[in-house]
């Protein structure tokens, strides 16, 4: 019943809806945008908006075509218009959308069409010279009516297709030549252009244009060819293309080999150069073939002597103006006959004492004679070569054949004089505002060891630095390690004493062990003296740890066990000695309790922090009441009196110098020095390296045919930093001002002024691997480290035209014919007459793979660096 009413209901509502008439509808219709230009090809996607009716639906024409076509271009049922291939005529199109809801209803939109824009690729050819041409020009959206234009010219065009164009082209004077393509209008634009290098006339010289060959040698021409970027030429001797037997041949790169039979041709021949550009150019380089070579058969005197000197050379084929040169340098010659030359000049050292001699013969057939050995030797030598070379390398940074004559010529002793009176080498002190790089200074310390004369104090000053230690990686700044290492240099021939003040005093080993701002216990505070200087100036800077006797050996008690040279309390009461100093002040400035980071001077003592209260140190008591540098002086007064300070010195500095495992006799003879220079004095350290230098067991191993008591474990494995600058200088190197060779050492596994802890670059107490023998140098010998080091003897070596390091190899290339004597001034010059035979067969069977003189002197000298033999120092 419910369902029924509510039928009933509303039925009528719903006939009323029906009987009512419908309101009348309008269709509209829009199109956007209403105008626009496109290039040829283009599209553009148009939208339409119709409204008054839920038929949305459109139909599109293009300038009445439904769905356009080819000619004026063609629209999708979605309103995408693409512009046709080429213009249409007229250029202007109209795109109509009309409602399929009510056909009356359309819009239209105006289309502009135009040419597009061009582009260029290439031209070919793409240089010229004055003449015609056929110019191929390709790129992209070239339409029926483009044209060349170049200049305010246009060239005849021919359009090959949407990509080619061709024109012909006359050239008539070098200029540049800049190509435009332009479409008919209307047109989006001109191409950009295309540009290209009209050269004048392709020419070709030749180098040289004439010369003299000897019969079955080479020479070397070079050809430019000019106005073209073809350079490339073909060679002709006597107009055949590479030659034959009979000219000579020459290869593309133009090394001409000359005949052996000169007189096939008449004793001189055309070489040509002939551009590949244009085969018409070409060059001619007249080309004289002629002999003799000179041959040496001896000499006289038979040795050498170095200095100012006249010999006689004896042979045949001498010709007028022949040179002469000994060891790789020219001397004056005059010939006297076709046997006969004279030599009068200053000869020159030679590595080895061993150098090759020849003869050039001048132009016309300028020649050189296959070398011959002669020896070499200062006049009334007391020191021999091996001797001299082997001192040099224990005394200094290595030895160049000059610097061993001097030693050859005045001895060991005068030498070391000499070196004491040397001005000492400095480093730049950065300016108060400013700072030099560590690497910097480092290249600084190469130019010293390379450049300076001062060899003996550098080598000690190193050899103390690694005792004194200060770090770059704490004190990471030139301003201090300046004064330190200024202060290592200045004491390093003088008095330990005064070496040990300065550098308890110096700012940079202030920061780097604590004592700057170390001040006295604050009970208040809960505050102690920093122990770390007091600690390691014991340790590691003077005395050790345990007792010494004099010969080094450690004093024991009765059960064996090494006493103890200090206590904790030792340690305790000596930082206490250690407290008050400060930063110097600043410049017109005031001294503070805690002066602020300055390192321009030594550090400075401010009573109010220093403790002045009696101690006790090693035995020994400071009474109360003394001010800081009284206390300081007295602190130090102990340890350098102290009984161990002379065998722990002497230890280091002949491990540092010459050998890692010293006989206590040995050991003994230096501290005897250490205590007494002979004039009474304590701790002269010229007198030490004196004593260090000239003992008989730093001496036995000068004379190798002599017996040597030590053989078995004498020398030292070298450094990275020893094998570097050795084996630079042993090969008379230079090295540029601004160099790298800290990296090399670095790589070796030592960084110059970067010792990594206050125990320096390695331990003086390390075993070689597997021996009861020490070798402490080995603590930094690892397997890539190890490969390194024979890199680098590889790189110096190879001498590579950027290289930084340049080493002179000449005096052995000179004696590279004569195996025998290329080896005998290695192993005299590099391993002062010690060479195994082993080794000299190595370098016999390597250097035998070539006959390259260049080569076997590098050969030889890498297996001889390279070596065991050379890399300890014996």
């Amino acid at each position: 019943m419910v369902m029924v009413r509510k039928t009933l209901f509303t039925t009528p509502l719903l006939y009323l809806a029906l009987a009512l008439p419908l309101a009348a509808q309008t269709v509209s219709i829009s199109i956007s945008p209403t105008s626009q230009t496109l290039d040829l090809e283009q599209t553009k996607q148009f939208s339409v908006s119709v409204s008054g009716t839920t038929n949305k639906a459109v139909t599109w024409t293009v300038s009445g075509v439904a769905g356009g076509n080819a000619t004026v271009g063609t629209i999708t049922t979605g309103g995408l218009y693409r512009a046709p291939l080429t213009l249409p005529n007229p250029t202007s199109v109209k795109v109509r959308v009309t409602s399929v809801a009510d056909r009356t209803k359309f819009k239209e939109a105006t289309v502009n069409l135009r040419n597009p824009k061009p582009t260029i690729s290439s031209l070919n050819p793409s240089e010229f010279n004055p003449n015609s041409y056929n110019l191929v020009l390709t790129g992209t959206k070239f339409k029926p009516g483009a044209r060349i234009k170049i200049g305010s010219s246009y060239l005849p065009t021919q359009v090959v297709s949407s990509t080619e164009l061709r024109a012909p082209v006359t050239f008539s004077a070098a200029t540049t030549a800049c190509f435009v393509v332009e479409n008919t209008s209307p047109s989006a634009g001109a191409s950009s252009s295309k540009c290209a290098t009209v050269y004048g006339p392709v020419s070709v010289k030749i180098s040289p244009t004439t010369t003299t060959v000897r019969g079955g040698t080479t020479k070397t021409f070079s050809a430019s060819v000019s106005n073209t970027s073809t350079k490339g030429v073909d060679w002709l001797v006597n107009n055949i293309v590479g030659g034959n037997a009979t000219v000579g041949t020459i290869s593309t790169t133009g090394l001409y080999t000359a005949p052996m039979n000169i007189a096939a041709v008449g004793g001189s021949v055309k070489v040509a150069a002939r551009s590949q550009k244009d085969a018409s150019k070409r060059a001619e380089s007249t080309v004289t073939l002629q002999n003799p070579v000179p041959v040496l058969t001896s000499i006289s005197p038979t040795s050498i002597p170095i200095g100012n000197t006249t010999f006689t050379i004896t042979g045949n084929g001498f010709a007028p103006g022949a040179t002469v040169q000994l060891a790789g340098r020219p001397l004056n010659a005059t010939v006297l006959s076709v046997n006969q030359i004279r030599v009068t000049g200053q000869t020159q050292p030679a590595p080895g004492g061993i150098a090759g001699l020849t003869v050039s013969n001048p132009a016309p057939g300028p020649t050189t004679s296959a070398a011959i050995v002669v020896n070499m030797a200062p006049a009334n030598s007391g020191v021999t070569y091996a001797a001299a070379k082997r001192f040099l390398e224990q005394a200094s940074w290595g030895a160049t054949p000059t610097e061993i004559n001097r030693v050859m010529q005045i001895g060991f002793e005068a030498w070391l004089n000499e070196q004491r009176t040397l001005v000492e080498s400095d480093y730049t002190m950065p300016t108060p505002n400013g700072d030099i790089p560590v690497y910097d200074m480092q290249a600084e310390f190469f130019n010293n060891a390379m450049r300076k004369r001062d060899q003996l104090r550098q080598r000690m000053a190193f050899s103390l630095h690694k005792i004194l230690v200060v770090s770059a990686l704490e004190v990471d700044c030139t301003h201090g390690l300046v004064p330190y290492h200024r202060t290592l240099l200045k004491h390093s021939l003088g008095n330990f004493k005064d070496l040990l003040h300065d550098m308890t005093l110096d700012v940079a080993m202030g920061q780097y062990l604590d004592m700057v701002n170390n001040d006295k216990a604050d009970p208040s505070k809960g505050t102690e003296p920093n122990e770390n200087y007091a600690r390691e100036v014991m340790q590691l800077f003077t005395i050790g740890t345990q007792f010494l006797r004099a010969d080094g050996s450690f004093l024991r008690d009765p059960q064996g066990n090494p006493y103890p040279t200090y206590t904790q309390d030792d340690i305790m009461d000596l930082s206490r000695v250690f407290t008050g100093w400060t930063y110097p002040p600043g410049k017109g400035t005031d001294s503070k309790k805690h002066n602020k980071e300055n390192f321009g001077a030594p550090m400075v003592a401010v009573e109010q922090n220093h403790d002045n209260g009696s101690k006790r140190v090693l035995g020994r008591t400071i009474p109360a009441g003394l001010t800081a540098e009284q206390d300081l002086e007295e602190g130090l007064k102990i340890l350098f009196q102290h009984p161990n300070l002379g065998p722990f010195i002497a230890l280091r500095l002949i491990q540092s110098h010459v050998t890692s495992n010293p006989s206590g006799a040995y050991i003994l003879r230096v501290v005897n020095a250490f205590n007494n220079n002979g004039s009474g004095v304590r701790g002269d350290l010229f007198a030490v390296i004196k004593a260090v230098l000239l003992d008989p067991e730093a001496r036995v191993g000068d004379n190798p045919s002599a017996p040597n008591p030590f053989g078995s474990f004498a020398g030292h494995l070298r450094d990275p930093l020893q094998l570097t600058l050795s084996t630079i200088k042993g090969l008379e190197g230079e090295i540029v001002l601004d160099n790298p060779v800290e990296e090399d050492v670095t790589n070796m596994g030592m960084k110059v002024f970067y010792p990594p802890s206050v125990f320096s670059y390695y331990s003086p107490f390390s075993r070689a691997t597997g021996t009861a023998f020490a070798g402490p140098e080995y603590q930094i010998y690892t397997p890539v480290n190890a490969l390194e080091r024979v890199n680098f003897i590889y790189y110096i070596l190879e001498q590579k035209s950027n290289s930084e390091i340049k080493v002179n190899i000449a005096p052995y290339v000179g004696l590279a014919t004569d195996v025998e004597s290329l080896i005998r001034a290695i192993d005299q010059h590099f391993l002062h007459g010690t060479m195994p035979e082993i080794l000299k067969q190595g370098i016999r069977d390597t250097v035998a793979t070539t006959t390259d003189p260049t080569k076997r002197a590098r050969l030889a000298l890498y297996l001889a660096l390279s070596s065991s033999h050379y890399q300890i120092a014996m």
